[in-house]
């Protein structure tokens, strides 16, 4: 039904349907019946006047390749060098998602056991540029061979979180570095279950602390440690797993994360070695939780304390080091936990030097930074960096004096531009904490701004 209006307009009244194909709403289209033709010589398309001055409507966009034939992509140069990280990153994946099952169908495999499976599997593989690998059906039909005592290590998750090549294989030399950091990291997770008091599947300080001590005696690199020295080991070795290690912010570890950490690692290193035949190694070796390296430290406590009683002021911290500048220990007694009498506990001294000697470490990293963001707003400017090189630069100049030297004590401009410059933050004039580990000379940074002896170290690297 059309009516005309006196404007020219006319009103088109088309009946509609529902997408159901029931009879809807009555459509009106009002349309002007004076520009609805078109000139002569002007081509439509879907009705719509198309001359030089418009756009052509563009097709559709095409398919996007998605099929590159049957030759896979090249390796990466560093395809087979994060073999020990991929490793250790999927076993936590599976523990922390398979860990109580896991842990109560885990059957111990000995060495034999690991290599018969590992021999059954090697027949059924396929070979690709001098690797085994192994598809998913092949997998499940080994695993349904071994047996039940197998079959932790035989699930659809673990054969998904291994890495795969182009046609969906896993490698069996990742496999069974698998199978073999998770025997030994289930087998520790078994003892610390045993220490869970609140049965949450988390340590507290004090839980770890009774689990060190009942690992003491199966240690044979601590065969030598005396008994009263026990209780004041398993707190200094439980220190590295709780500073080091990322924990809840209740301070709480999780099972899985402490069987499986670098902390148990090197702790269970020790096992490996006779004092009687390794001794020279044991003295010498940088691993924490050797018995030398404890008592090593306490004896540094208990020197740095010269008014013996029992903690450490700002002074007497200062002897740990000719480097290290009051502006800095002023700031870290700000930022860490005290005594009653307002000084360094033994514990807290323990986490200055793991802090020192890790300084790469994103807990240690952490712990500096709050040193350093003086304000508390999660970035360090100018003005911080300014504060902290004062200190070093003070000590530097009293050197100088009294060496004579004549070399001059660098000015803060000219090292606020080389630390920006190492840095490279993605905001120019603010350093986040995440630029620091994205840059990967975060212990330099910090060294620089608070020890003037890695100031001095880094000022001269270029000299012969």
């Amino acid at each position: 039904m059309r009516a005309m209006l006196s404007s020219g307009t006319s009103v088109c009244t088309v009946p509609t349907t529902s997408d159901r194909g029931d009879p809807g709403p009555t459509s009106t289209t009002t349309f002007n019946a004076t520009t609805s033709s078109t000139r002569p010589g002007t081509a439509t398309t879907g009705g719509m006047p198309m001359d030089g001055g418009a756009k052509p409507i563009k097709g559709p966009a095409p398919i996007p390749r998605f099929y590159f034939g049957k030759k896979p992509p090249a390796k990466s140069d560093s395809e087979g060098t994060s073999l020990e990280r991929n490793v250790r990153e999927l076993m936590d994946f599976h523990m922390r998602n398979l860990a109580s099952e896991f842990v109560a169908n885990w059957c111990a495999l000995s060495p034999s056991d690991v290599d018969s499976m590992m021999d059954l599997l090697m027949k059924r593989s396929d070979t690709y540029e001098g690797e085994s690998c192994l598809d998913y059906d092949t997998f499940k039909q080994v695993g349904a061979e071994l047996g039940h005592r197998y079959q932790p290590y035989f699930t659809a998750s673990v054969f998904a979180s291994l890495p795969h090549d182009h046609y969906a294989r896993i490698s069996l030399k990742q496999f069974h570095e698998f199978v073999t950091e998770s025997e030994k990291a289930v087998s520790i997770l078994s003892e610390l279950i045993r220490f869970d008091s609140t049965g949450s599947g988390f340590l507290q300080e004090q839980d770890l602390q009774r689990c060190i001590q009942s690992l003491l005696p199966s240690i044979s690199g601590l065969s030598n440690i005396l008994t009263m020295e026990r209780e004041e080991y398993s707190m200094y070795a439980a220190r590295h797993f709780f500073f080091l290690e990322k924990t809840f912010g209740d301070g709480k570890l999780p099972l899985v994360q402490a069987a499986s950490c670098d902390s148990m690692t090197s702790l269970h290193l020790l096992r490996n070695y006779v004092p009687s035949f390794d001794q020279a190694f044991l003295d010498s070796s940088n691993n924490w939780f050797t018995l030398q390296n404890f008592r090593r430290r306490r004896e540094l406590f208990k020197r740095l304390d010269t008014n013996r009683n029992g903690t450490l002021s700002q002074s007497e911290l200062l002897g740990y080091s000719t480097g290290i500048t009051k502006e800095f220990v002023q700031q870290l007694f700000q930022n860490i936990p005290l005594s009653r009498n307002r000084e360094m506990t033994y514990s807290s001294f323990l986490d200055f030097v793991l802090a020192m000697e890790n300084k790469k470490n994103p807990q240690a990293l952490s712990y500096f930074f709050r040193v350093l963001d003086l304000n508390k707003v999660g970035f360090l400017s100018s003005f911080n960096l300014n504060v902290f090189y004062k200190g070093v630069y003070n000590k530097l100049e009293i050197r100088r004096y009294e060496t004579q030297g004549n070399d001059p004590t660098p000015w803060f401009d000219d090292v606020r531009d080389e630390l920006f410059d190492m840095v490279k933050p993605k905001d120019p004039l603010h350093i986040t904490m995440q630029d620091l580990l994205n840059c990967g000379m975060c212990d330099v940074f910090v060294g620089v701004l608070i020890d003037a002896d890695v100031f001095t170290v880094y000022d001269q690297r270029f000299c012969s």
